[in-house]
């Protein structure tokens, strides 16, 4: 059959109900089949579905069509899939290991498609689909084109990283993509990426998809078999190191980076039992930030418990220490001078990090974490008056401004009821999957003083609570009073917890429970006021009620426990200070 051309005006013009082909190609042919797709879909198999939408193969072809769901944060998030066109467009020819863009349509009916190349395998998983070096060789050909090119693919995870029966290694769904320039010197900030280095897609694969692939692989595997698999992927990444430096070498301004890279590719290329060790401590970085990451991502916290957020960051601020810490210990052992200064810029990498997490909370000014918990947990959900947060697309909660109205992701009130019944996760130790030795085990030696002004205003809250079984009763009772009755007791027990977390000197525990009881307070506070309207309560009961439910120390205790955990992190010495991290765990 002979194709038609397309016009030059990309319309069609025999009969076709796609309007417009925004970018790329469409035969006559393939435009019948998005016609009948867009009917039935009945010509089409699905391969999966996430956030924002959901992909299939045209029967009978090598081509995925993507449909946006049909939700809000969808049809925002995907913006009717020009960034990621626009992403899959700028793949040079020469990149044959990932999805490719075959066009960007409308239809008619003012649907968008995303027509791409089907790439062939299946996620990462051991035995049956296991990462090997040869795969690893093929990722980092593909992550090195993609890095010349200026696409940061940005979510470079588990399910967006196939696998053939050939070992060739995929990567697909650039949904998230965004362009970069190694120059750039906002890449900090927007792709968190130190400035010793340029952007480098393996960051993402560190975050997103390899400590995944351990975790699950260390469920059967002997750790020997973890640890040499590792060892695979760094003697690998040190060829993507060596490309990289020849690569940013041919600019001026890039030399220091290109001396980075360098310096990677000598100590990775067959690395010693320490470098294996190192790296190790460097991969925890990146997952514990990916973990930190998915609990304050504003696409998909829903299900997640948002009030561990706090000691997720404080989390990954001491894996990002252990790392400097052993850095510079390896420092002080050796006489070559190359070693030197690769550990001393890796000890600058850690101290990147710890430094970006420790400011991203946000414990010293009003925009970051903790102020977003803080307000979430300080306001009541469902009142007129929201706060309406401007998130980064990527990273997370950002500054704020008070308005009028509901959406969507504003209202996390399902998700602090949800925490009620959910312990804060403690995040897996995957260095400790891959380092053989675990000895030199601490616990943390806080300061005195700190942990008494904890104690000092756990115990007013302990004061305070306590009043609440000689308070006076309500003039009635029916459904209603026992709706807040029950509200007010989740306060009180999770203040009880607080009370009891700081006793045992267990801050993280005291963190979480803190932040949710604030939250409960100011429910209940809501709910009694909407009763005081309607029934006549007593006035000795509402007096009494109104003083056990004001005052904000909850929170103050919230920062003080938090301050005084990160300065003991980042005043830590010594090559296993924190190798037993038994202090950040949280029940």
């Amino acid at each position: 059959m002979k194709i038609s051309p397309i016009t030059q005006n990309r319309f069609f013009n025999f009969g076709s109900k796609i309007k417009n082909v925004i970018s790329g190609e469409v035969t006559e042919e393939l435009a019948q089949k998005v016609d009948d797709f867009e009917e039935t879909h009945k010509n089409a198999k699905m391969l999966g579905s996430g956030l924002f939408a959901t992909a299939y193969i045209l029967n009978g072809t090598n081509c995925v069509i993507k449909e946006s769901l049909p939700t809000k944060l969808a049809k925002k998030q995907n913006d009717n899939f020009y960034p990621e066109a626009a992403a899959l467009s700028r793949i040079p020819p020469s990149v044959v290991n990932t999805q490719k863009l075959i066009a960007h349509v409308l239809t008619q009916k003012g649907n968008f498609y995303l027509l791409s190349t089907f790439a062939e395998g299946a996620p990462a998983s051991y035995p049956k689909h296991p990462w090997n070096k040869n795969s690893f060789d093929g990722l980092f050909e593909t992550l090195f084109s993609l890095d010349k090119a200026g696409i940061y693919h940005n979510d470079i995870n588990e399910a967006n990283c196939l696998i053939d029966k050939n070992h060739k290694a995929s990567t697909i769904d650039y949904q998230f993509a965004r362009r970069f320039s190694n120059v750039d010197m906002d890449n900090y900030r927007r792709l968190k990426t130190p400035r010793i280095m340029a952007p480098a897609n393996a960051q993402m694969f560190e975050m997103a998809s390899l400590p995944w692939y351990i975790k699950s692989m260390s469920k059967t595997a002997p750790k020997k078999e973890v640890r040499n698999l590792f060892k695979s992927y760094l003697e690998s990444k040190s060829q993507y190191a060596k490309q990289r430096a020849l690569y940013l070498r041919q600019d001026p301004n890039c030399k220091e980076k290109a001396r980075y890279e360098l310096l990677q590719a000598k100590y990775l290329e067959n690395p010693t039992d320490e470098m294996i060790d190192l790296q190790a401590k460097k991969l925890q970085i990146m997952y514990s930030f990916r973990k930190t990451f998915s609990i304050t991502d504003p696409n998909n916290n829903q299900d997640k418990n948002i009030a561990s957020a706090i000691q997720s960051y404080i989390y990954t601020i001491a894996a990002a220490k252990d790392m400097e810490n052993y850095a510079n210990y390896l420092a002080s052992k050796t006489y070559d001078l190359n070693l030197k200064e690769f550990l001393a810029l890796e000890a600058t990498f850690a101290r990147f990090w710890c430094e970006t997490m420790e400011a991203d909370l946000g414990l010293e000014y009003s925009d970051g974490v903790y102020p977003w918990l803080q307000r979430n947990a300080e306001l009541n959900l469902k009142h007129d008056i929201r706060v309406v947060e401007e998130y980064d697309d990527y990273w997370g909660p950002s500054t704020y401004t008070v308005d009028h109205g509901i959406s969507e992701e504003e209202d996390l009130s399902s998700n602090f009821e949800a925490a009620e019944h959910i312990l804060p996760e403690t995040i897996d130790d995957i260095a400790g999957l891959i380092i053989e030795d675990k000895t030199g085990q601490t616990s943390p030696d806080l300061n005195f003083e700190q942990k008494e002004e904890i104690k000092t205003l756990a115990s007013e809250l302990e004061a305070k609570i306590a009043k609440d079984e000689d308070l006076p009763r309500p003039t009635t009772i029916g459904p209603e009073i026992i709706d807040y009755v029950v509200q007010k007791q989740k306060f009180i027990n999770n203040s009880q917890r607080v009370v009891n977390s700081a006793k045992d000197e267990n801050f993280n525990a005291l963190i979480a429970s803190a932040i949710l009881a604030q939250y409960q307070k100011n429910m209940a506070n809501k709910t009694l006021g909407d009763l005081a309207s309607k029934i006549d309560l007593g006035e000795d009961f509402l007096r009494g009620q109104k003083e056990l439910l004001d005052g904000d120390f909850n929170l103050d205790i919230v920062k003080k426990a938090a301050k005084m955990l990160i300065g003991y992190i980042t005043n830590s010495t010594g090559a296993k200070t924190l190798a037993d991290k038994n202090f950040l765990k949280f029940f």
